[in-house]
């Protein structure tokens, strides 16, 4: 088991039935696709890597992969190794595109936890200082 100090808890076991995707958020503000396989749970940034669409509004398929709902782009949930390309226009697809980013998961009693990534997902400030002249 890892340090306690790198994982938070994000929901009881209950919230996440097998075969779910639950969108739950880190305290540093970071959204996470929490998943029931049936078996084990997995995590990772709530973002596909495609266009940025939450993970967490797709869909887990009975292969063990996360369906985008956008554009229907497909991830291995435990390699994060893209495994279908998003659709295109006029019924294509294109070839897989990115890897998920995935959070190590613990379960502890009844509880979920995730370990919290050292870089957060959310955008950083913009610096808003005038240039020099």
């Amino acid at each position: 088991m890892s340090d306690a100090a790198d994982f938070e808890r994000v929901c009881s076991v209950g919230d996440v039935p097998p075969g779910a995707l639950r969108s739950v958020t880190l305290s540093d503000g970071t959204r996470v696709c929490v998943g029931n396989r049936g078996d084990s749970f997995f995590a990772a940034f709530d973002r596909c890597p495609h266009q940025k669409f939450p993970l967490s509004e797709g869909e887990l398929a009975a292969d063990g992969t996360v369906v985008c709902s956008w554009h229907g782009a497909a991830y291995d949930c435990t390699s994060g190794q893209g495994v279908r390309g998003p659709k295109r226009d006029g019924g294509g697809r294109d070839e897989p595109f990115g890897r998920l980013h995935l959070c190590a998961v613990e379960v502890r009693d009844d509880d979920l936890f995730v370990a919290a990534p050292r870089t957060s997902l959310r955008p950083p400030t913009p610096d808003l200082r005038p240039l020099p002249s």
